[in-house]
């Protein structure tokens, strides 16, 4: 921690004990501001707007009791606290009542006793100064979703009214229009709560984290804010993936896959959850199913981990099995495209016949309970439907209430070449990870980014460097020799596109032009993602960033540098 950046406000009308306070808080790097009574500690707190107060309560005129009634009522996350002689129980609890942080007692056994409950009280005022940051964040999200659903809900009636001449047909499409503007509104009323959900356990679990000394009890919370931050970018992918297909922005790949070791891995990546359960999950594999097919991997995965995913939610004993088959009758078509028929079939609870046609539709789950039971938006299903149209197929469900359920689709995918050994997977493998300690370049703005992606690199075994801006990159690679920087898209004065366009051409010198790169942003779409290759970036990943993504990325990028033509 910083601590110069910081501000004490020490109220006391013991003069002595000011100066000892002043003392010590200076020597542990802090500014300090001192008043002998409550009148004079208000105006220096209304003058200074200092970080943290540290409040007598017996003092003349204004007694500290009043001046924390004050503190707490005017700035509410102030962080007061109290240092007094009393070591009353009765003035304990009434401080506390009135918002007291803490409570000190004079004469102190050790001032590192003070020195403590001040730094635990300014990390306590950051986190919650990021959440509620964070919380105004998500509501103008929410409000410009519901505005946005507003406009449009207000459009549709505008067509309706232009295009319907007839009473009965406005009457119908007017009524359409309000059952679809109340099944957003009942998304968005279930988006805020799925939202919310994982992010009071993130806040919740903090905070007791922060609260605890007991390095085991600690770990347990942060391993259920990891669980609760990865639950809560499924939703937003989810979210981001339905307004890229309602926009029709969602492109699909079309490359080279090694089908049957990426069946395999399919089930591999969700064998731990099945495990967690007891269940079985095999996959029955046709020998008539080509090798290698071309497609985009990524959607077709999207789609399998969903169903499976759904299939081991609602199963509590058995187990799903993943069938898939090529169609030997048609074969080919026109286009040499070959269709791909799959099934994911479960031993779960099943689906009520008469939920059949709307389990696919968007906002929508088999039951309103299940959303409750079982979590989830009622998009995964609609998001499915829409990719595997995409690809040229459909997909159904047949199930029975209490004996499970199978969901069937088909895809349309053309005959593919062998894979190279030069393929993302197979590089990781062939890498022994972790690699040699290497000499990063951070380039990044964000202080709090700064700090977590040092320490984790450093935890790696790592070397690194920091740059807040796109000015700052080009001064340090002209200084330093880096084996991979890790650029921001986003920074001030001169932003990571830039900045890699430049060390491409030159302007930082001839022997740093091919310096590996690693775009490392927030940015999600892939218009950004093409820009980032167009400036020269060896790859591209989004944030949050996982360390288990980061390594491997940084080994196939160093892995192709070493191994490319000089």
């Amino acid at each position: 921690m910083e601590k110069i950046k910081y501000t004490i406000l020490c109220i006391d009308d013991d003069e002595m004990m000011l100066s000892l306070v002043e003392d010590y808080l200076k020597q542990a790097g802090y500014n300090v501001l001192k008043a002998g009574d409550g009148e004079t500690g208000l105006v220096l707190m209304k003058q200074y707007k200092p970080d943290c107060v540290l409040l007598d309560l017996r003092m003349p005129g204004m007694d500290g009791f009043k001046v924390l009634e004050k503190l707490t009522g005017e700035y509410i996350s102030l962080p007061v606290l109290i240092m007094s002689g009393s070591d009353k129980i009765q003035d304990v609890i009434r401080a506390q009542r009135k918002g007291a942080w803490d409570y000190i007692t004079k004469p102190m056994e050790s001032m590192e006793l003070m020195l403590q409950a001040i730094e635990k009280a300014l990390e306590r005022a950051a986190l919650i100064q990021q959440n509620h940051e964070y919380k105004k964040y998500l509501r103008e999200k929410v409000d410009e979703k519901t505005e946005e659903l507003k406009r449009m809900n207000e459009s549709l009636v505008r067509e309706v009214e232009i295009r319907t001449t007839s009473e009965t047909e406005l009457r119908i499409a007017v009524a359409r229009a309000e059952e679809a503007n109340h099944a957003k509104s009942q998304f968005l009323a279930r988006m805020s709560h799925e939202i919310r959900t994982p992010l009071n356990a993130i806040i919740g679990m903090t905070n007791l984290a922060l609260m605890t000394d007991d390095d085991e009890e600690r770990l347990d919370y942060l391993i259920t804010v990891r669980e609760s931050s990865d639950h809560l970018i499924t939703l937003i992918n989810d979210i981001l993936d339905f307004s890229k297909i309602e926009a029709k922005k969602l492109i699909l790949e079309l490359i080279d896959i090694d089908f049957h070791r990426f069946l395999n891995d399919v089930i591999r990546a969700m064998s731990v959850k099945a495990g967690e359960k007891s269940l079985y999950l095999v996959l029955d594999l046709d020998t008539g199913v080509p090798r290698y097919l071309k497609g985009d991997p990524s959607r077709i995965r999207q789609v399998l981990i969903n169903l499976i995913g759904n299939s081991l939610k609602f199963t509590h004993r058995g187990g799903v099995t993943l069938s898939v088959r090529a169609d030997k009758k048609s074969g080919a078509d026109a286009e040499g495209g070959l269709t791909i028929y799959f099934s994911v079939k479960d031993t779960g609870i099943g689906i009520p016949k008469e939920k059949f046609g709307i389990i696919f539709e968007s906002f929508t789950q088999s039951d309103d309970t299940t959303s409750r039971n079982y979590g989830g938006t009622g998009l995964g299903l609609s998001i499915c439907r829409d990719l595997v149209a995409m690809m040229g197929g459909s997909i159904t469900v047949e199930s029975v209430e209490g004996r499970g359920s199978v969901f069937s689709f088909h895809i349309m995918l053309k005959p593919g070449k062998e894979v190279s050994d030069t393929t993302l997977q197979t590089q990781i493998d062939a890498l022994s990870i972790p690699f040699r300690q290497l000499n990063i370049l951070l380039a990044e703005d964000n202080e709090v980014n700064q700090r977590l992606a040092t320490v984790v690199l450093r935890k790696l075994g790592h070397s690194v460097d920091v740059a807040k801006n796109g000015i700052k990159v080009l001064e340090k690679v002209k200084e330093n020799r880096y084996d991979i920087i890790l650029m921001d898209i986003e920074m001030p004065d001169m932003d990571g596109i830039e900045a890699t366009k430049r060390i491409r051409r030159g302007d930082a010198g001839p022997d740093v032009m091919q310096v590996p790169i690693l775009a490392m942003t927030a940015h999600v779409l892939d218009v950004i993602k093409e820009e980032c290759l167009r400036a020269g970036m060896n790859e591209y990943i989004t944030k949050p960033v996982k360390i288990e993504e980061l390594g491997p990325l940084m080994s196939v990028i160093l892995y192709n540098d070493k191994n490319r033509p000089k």
